[in-house]
């Protein structure tokens, strides 16, 4: 009883350090990640946190200290962990690469949905682009999700050649991480430097089934609707953008020539810049076909765009 009740007082406590110094989180909230901090870093049940916690030795309370220091500067949670759980993985993130969000596992969604009922189509060899990939989470989760199926034999056995690019040399050093760990006979990863299809360009690289893409689409006007933590610790070459609709055209515009016959381009885009996205892709590619999906939440979210006449 003494040990929860000084557990529980020293909790309140970091609790109360981390809400003064980042207001926007609250006492309850903050509470929940230390416990939850303690839980990922010592393998403790979290729930039996709460109802019989345990004693923590000095060494463990420090560390607990200073990720409360940090999380009061507004430092988001999981680049103080190191890691994040995507799409049932367990990928590295850290400060300088954008931390994946729930709606981007929805474009994986779509993005499996697709290359599955291209597999079906007898195909032998899928090459696959997951372009502004930061900590290559896209590209990582879509490639392990289908070779996962081909493994327990709900799809054919196909190479998957999955090409992971970014402008930031320090983003791509988490994708090369995350693709190191996930990669399989059947499945390869390779990277990619370069602004948008420069490095394909330069390579003459042969075309792509499925492009991929979550670029910067956030106004800097839109700051205020974003979380503090987001726009004050997370990388603002990967949130914002001047002009999101003239980067959207131009995206399609580079990546239409590496696009294969039937090939699809994918992307997650902003509910206040699709309806001019939409209007450009009619006035700029009047040949191909485009649509809007609404995300979980329904939002419109992501743009699906073909296109069988590229120039």
């Amino acid at each position: 009883m003494e040990n929860n009740t000084t557990f529980n007082e020293r909790i309140q406590e970091l609790a109360g350090l981390i809400h003064e110094g980042f207001n926007y989180i609250s006492y309850e909230e903050a509470r929940r990640e230390l416990l939850l901090w303690i839980s990922e870093t010592t393998g403790l049940n979290a729930i039996k946190l709460r109802v019989d916690p345990p004693e923590l030795s000095e060494e463990q309370w420090s560390s607990l200290e200073s990720f409360a220091v940090r999380r009061s500067m507004g430092m988001p949670f999981a680049y103080l962990l190191g890691r994040c759980h995507f799409y049932d993985l367990e990928l590295a993130i850290g400060p300088g690469v954008l931390i994946p969000r729930p709606e981007t596992e929805e474009l994986v969604d779509r993005a499996v949905a697709w290359t599955e009922e291209r597999i079906a189509e007898s195909t032998e060899k899928l090459r696959i682009l997951d372009l502004c990939t930061g900590s290559g989470c896209i590209g990582v989760a879509t490639g392990h999700a289908l070779k996962q199926k081909m493994n327990q034999r709900k799809l054919p056995k196909v190479e998957l050649d999955i090409a992971l690019s970014d402008e930031s040399a320090y983003a791509l050093e988490y994708a090369r991480v995350n693709s190191d760990a996930y990669a399989e006979p059947g499945l390869h990863f390779s990277i990619f430097e370069g602004d948008l299809m420069a490095p394909f360009r330069k390579e003459k690289a042969p075309p792509f089934d499925l492009i991929l893409c979550n670029p910067p689409y956030v106004h800097p006007d839109e700051i205020p609707l974003l979380a503090p933590e987001t726009y004050l610790h997370e990388p603002a070459e990967a949130l914002f953008h001047n002009d999101p609709p003239a980067l959207y055209i131009q995206i399609i515009r580079e990546c239409l020539p590496f696009l294969s016959d039937h090939g699809v381009i994918i992307m997650e885009l902003s509910q206040f810049v699709y309806q001019v996205v939409s209007m450009l892709c009619e006035n700029e590619f009047p040949d191909c076909t485009y649509r809007v999906e609404k995300d979980l939440s329904g939002k419109q979210r992501f743009l699906i765009f073909a296109c069988n006449s590229h120039p």
